[in-house]
């Protein structure tokens, strides 16, 4: 992600999520990544980002030699016409302001 995007530094667990959002006061009534994932071509993933030239030829190695963990993570795989493809997982969170007495 940071090759595509210098800005990224990394993806949030959702236990990340659910603390970040409790830092703010909110209460996590749910948090899960159950609503499964999203199929992006690569190529589509790097064209919306801006990628210059180099950056996506980075990323697209990365792509080609990422090691089996990340391959079963991200259900990195090709498509019949050669595309590169993987799933982004999301993650579902639903939080409340608490009830303020008063």
């Amino acid at each position: 992600e940071a090759v595509r995007d210098p800005s990224h530094v990394r993806n949030h667990t959702p236990q990340e999520w659910r603390t970040m959002v409790q830092a703010v006061g909110l209460t996590v009534t749910e948090c899960g990544s159950g609503g499964g994932g999203i199929t992006i071509p690569l190529s589509d993933w790097i064209v919306k980002a801006g990628c210059t030239s180099d950056q996506a030829a980075e990323a697209r190695r990365r792509f080609a030699d990422a090691p089996e963990s990340a391959r079963t993570a991200f259900q990195i795989g090709t498509t019949p016409d050669d595309e590169t493809v993987f799933t982004w997982q999301r993650v579902t969170l639903l939080a409340v302001e608490p009830a303020h007495e008063g």
